[in-house]
């Protein structure tokens, strides 16, 4: 009790640094658990304990994340106006999980998605706001950079592997049981920090005595240089495409402005140069898939489709169609339990919208079915087993032209206050355009922790002081 005390007293002396530490962790937090449980030994395989631990992490996660909102309310942070648009985009995403519980019940699909979104997205909504009202952003890549000093362990770990293949734990892509595009997606908000720090030459803190580095960028640079080459031994797509886009938009914001030209365009663009040769040249045990997947997917532009990966074509308009017109089938417990293993169908027979190809364009076909209202939220990962793989796809096909205006009409307001009212506009911007792109190519609206982040902490963004 009396350290819970101790806590409260430091948070009301200095609200604005816990606002920006909540920040900052908001979208990384699940990941960086993973990280913390590999090294206690918790995320070699599979075990109780690290998914209990991993819940109960999430969930003190979450009701820091609240009691800090309903502290900033209390000190009368949120405006009137800013407190309508963050109950809009709740509004909207109960309003979403209701229809979807109204249209489908109770499944597999809406409970899992329901429990993410509450211990994940949520989170990084309210520490979103929390940071916009606090103007958390001043202390937001420094906190990053200082943070991803734990991360090191972890990519030396998962790079020795990856060149020698001797990783003890299973290395063929994951670490441990971390995923392979986990592991990717958790660097690369750190690399992104330390790039922004590189660029400005800022100084450079040890994260645990707060001392000055006498030499930080020579430290960002092995860090840099350490992120990347785990990213490219993942060859995971997503993350190295996001990171070549944030690198590019670095260099063309200091082509266009003409701003410290010397470092920072002739260094972004000696980045962007290397990331792009360094997909052709690099060559490690991990990205197999890379090499695999990449010539499937150009060889797929040439001839006018979308095939991203070697062993699953995209189906044809008649297949297609076939799929679309298919009724959904409901989920009973009573075909789940009774029907025996050797009356299932064979695997050999199913048709296989693993593709993204396929996903987009059944996406698309269900959205021009349906296009004012949709098919239903979830509709589609409730219809197919799979979500689309984009988040403005799924928002079309399963909502319509009525829920995907709405979402994306909050989306842009909050980026435009972001750009107009941010101390640090351009950079918070850079930082999370990227995954815009991420959630386009493999995510799903419903959970997505980065597209809540942005929407409250745009909303919530009060004006810079001295303004009108």
């Amino acid at each position: 009790m009396k350290k819970l005390m101790n806590l409260a007293g430091w948070v009301n002396r200095q609200p604005a640094y816990a606002a920006a530490i909540l920040f900052a962790l908001a979208i990384p937090f699940s990941y960086l658990c993973n990280i913390l449980f590999f090294y206690i030994g918790l995320c070699f395989e599979a075990n109780t304990a690290r998914s209990v631990l991993f819940i109960l992490f999430n969930m003190g996660f979450a009701l820091a994340c609240g009691l800090f909102f309903l502290y900033s309310l209390g000190r009368r942070k949120f405006a009137r106006g800013e407190l309508i648009l963050l109950g809009l985009v709740l509004l909207f995403f109960a309003g979403a999980f209701l229809a979807s519980l109204l249209l489908f019940g109770i499944t597999s699909h809406w409970t899992e998605t329901l429990l993410q979104f509450i211990c994940m997205a949520v989170p990084a909504f309210l520490a979103g706001a929390c940071g916009g009202a606090w103007r958390a952003e001043e202390q937001f890549l420094p906190l990053l950079e200082r943070i991803s000093f734990v991360l090191i362990p972890a990519s030396v770990i998962y790079l020795v592997g990856a060149v020698f293949q001797c990783n003890p734990y299973n290395y063929g892509a994951n670490l441990g049981i971390i995923g392979y595009m986990n592991f990717a997606y958790t660097l690369m908000p750190f690399l992104m920090a330390l790039w922004f720090r590189f660029v400005a030459g800022a100084d450079m803190k040890t994260p645990l005595s707060g001392k000055h580095y006498r030499r930080p960028q020579l430290v960002r640079e092995w860090m840099i240089a350490l992120f990347w080459l785990s990213i490219m031994a993942t060859g995971c797509r997503g993350p190295i495409v996001c990171s070549v886009v944030f690198f590019g938009l670095i260099f063309l914001d200091s082509c266009i402005r003409r701003r410290a030209i010397k470092r920072t365009s002739v260094v972004s663009a000696a980045a962007v140069g290397v990331l792009c040769v360094s997909l052709f040249v690099i060559t490690l045990p991990g990205m197999g898939r890379l090499s695999n997947t990449m010539p499937a997917f150009l060889e797929g532009l040439a001839n006018g489709q979308l095939t991203t990966s070697s062993h699953a074509d995209v189906l044809t308009e008649e297949d297609l169609d076939s799929l679309v017109n298919t009724p959904a089938q409901q989920e009973t417990p009573s075909d789940t339990e009774q029907t025996p293993p050797e009356q299932a169908q064979d695997p050999e027979e199913e048709v296989d919208i693993g593709n993204r190809g396929t996903l987009f364009k059944l996406a698309w076909k269900e959205f021009r079915n349906a296009p004012i209202t949709g098919m239903g939220p979830l509709g589609f990962t409730e219809k197919y087993d799979m979500y689309p793989h984009s988040a403005l796809l799924e928002l079309l096909s399963e909502t319509g032209i009525v829920g995907c205006g709405l979402l994306l009409a909050l989306l842009i307001l909050a980026a435009i206050r972001i750009f107009f009212r941010s101390s640090h506009n351009l950079e918070m911007l850079f930082f999370l355009l990227p995954y815009g792109v991420a959630a386009n190519i493999s995510g799903t609206v419903w959970t997505c922790a980065p597209l809540l982040f942005v929407l409250g902490y745009g909303l919530a963004l009060k004006k810079k002081e001295g303004t009108a």
